[in-house]
């Protein structure tokens, strides 16, 4: 005997958290990507041998990364990466300071604002608006969250320069891009 029906969150109550989570999952790749190629040490065209270097063996290369992960490394397609993996490899061969607590564990001290922590932020912002099925943002909230979004995007590039030069050009280009993004999500969606 079938029992009545479990109740789900509709497409139409979480289509404000939807744009969020696409615009936060654009803008945030998009970053990473920035970051990534202006950070990364070593060749692009062989990043692989580069992350093993910086692990120092196989065994720990094949204990960090999962298989799918380690034939994406080798596939060396890092504009087409998710955030997870770009931001596992900042850690590894783009000299970023994270901080580690007594157990080993890296953890993020969110008071302050440094690269590390901002995107760190905008990894956890996109693991936690895409594991909460049951969220429901209004036109309000989501409208603040595009803001914070724009803000915590913005914030990147210019931390960025603290670290090396960056041409003020391309700093322009990755901030057109995330306003192109927010822009876009903002969009009635033509239901024909």
């Amino acid at each position: 005997m079938m029992g009545s029906p479990i109740p789900f969150v509709t497409f139409r109550e979480r289509l404000n958290t939807l744009r969020v989570q696409h615009a936060v999952v654009q803008c945030g790749q998009r970053i990473m990507v920035f970051v990534f190629t202006i950070l990364f040490e070593g060749d692009t065209n062989d990043i692989k041998n580069v992350v093993l270097r910086n692990l120092g063996s196989n065994t720990q290369y094949n204990k960090y990364f999962t298989k799918t992960e380690q034939k994406k490394v080798e596939a060396g397609q890092y504009k087409m990466w998710d955030i997870a993996l770009l931001y596992k490899l900042l850690q590894i061969s783009c000299g970023l300071q994270y901080h580690i607590d007594q157990n080993g564990v890296q953890f993020s001290d969110h008071e302050e604002e440094t690269l590390e922590n901002l995107l760190h932020q905008l990894k956890e912002w996109k693991n936690d608006i895409a594991t909460n099925f049951n969220l429901i943002l209004t036109k309000e909230e989501m409208e603040k969250s595009l803001e914070n979004l724009r803000v915590l995007s913005f914030k990147i590039p210019v931390l960025l320069t603290e670290k090396v030069q960056i041409n003020q050009d391309d700093i322009r280009r990755i901030n057109q891009v995330i306003e192109y993004i927010i822009k876009d999500v903002k969009q009635a969606v033509n239901e024909t």
